[in-house]
């Protein structure tokens, strides 16, 4: 079974021979010690890639990277300034796919005052234990959330995180690389501009796909979608 470092390395290897650069072996690279990477453009990949992945999973409510969790755990000690509940989200939560469902009541409010409230939900900012927070109007919500899953060691076999991302994905991460090392690798003025026309491209391609992808999901049977409550 392949390493989370053998795993990270294809997807860096797509990007660089793309730009005309042979390549690493993933032995070449070191993620556990930054550091350690003293040639320039190792380092420059080394130090910048778990930053892209993130940034593109932010950007797209990736379906195929997403899992539910409807227990959600309610943080009574959270100070909200427009909603009346608080939920601590996940640690590995990057964003939601798709809104909230609730499987509580939800608030009553008369036909005027629901028109006054402009959302149902927000993220809201970090508790006292780091926690990001879900802000609501309803009890009980879940959710479905794009989650980025991080590995301690590097060497792990554990690499199935990286064997879930789809080929959407992973083109749109080696677009975001290129942008992010063109001048680096290259060394030709103005390949940034040329390379955020092309990621551009792909950015779209990807929404569309996975916006079909989202088409396909069912809100579970038992719970109230917020859009579909009475008033």
């Amino acid at each position: 079974m392949a390493t989370v470092r053998e795993e990270k390395t294809k997807i860096i290897n797509k990007a660089l021979l793309r730009m005309r650069h042979p390549g690493f072996s993933s032995t070449d690279l070191d993620f556990d010690t930054p550091s350690n990477n003293t040639g320039r453009i190792e380092k420059l990949v080394v130090d910048t890639f778990d930053d892209i992945v993130e940034e593109i999973l932010e950007m797209v409510p990736w379906v195929h990277m997403s899992t539910i969790d409807d227990t959600l755990t309610q943080d009574d000690n959270y100070n909200t300034e427009f909603y009346t509940y608080a939920y601590q989200l996940p640690s590995d939560f990057v964003r939601l796919v798709g809104d909230p469902f609730f499987f509580g009541s939800p608030v009553h409010y008369s036909v005027a005052q629901w028109e006054q409230i402009k959302k149902k939900y927000q993220l809201g900012s970090y508790n006292s234990n780091g926690d990001r927070i879900l802000e609501t109007e309803f009890t009980t919500p879940g959710i479905r959330y794009v989650f980025l899953t991080t590995f301690s060691n590097p060497n792990s076999d554990t690499d199935t995180y990286y064997t879930l991302m789809k080929r959407h994905l992973v083109q749109l991460i080696v677009a975001r690389c290129r942008v992010e090392w063109g001048y680096g690798v290259t060394g030709e003025l103005g390949i940034e501009e040329q390379m955020e026309k092309l990621f551009q491209i792909q950015l779209r391609k990807s929404r569309d796909h996975n916006n079909k992808e989202l088409g396909k999901i069912k809100i579970k049977s038992d719970a109230l979608n917020y859009a579909r409550l009475r008033r």
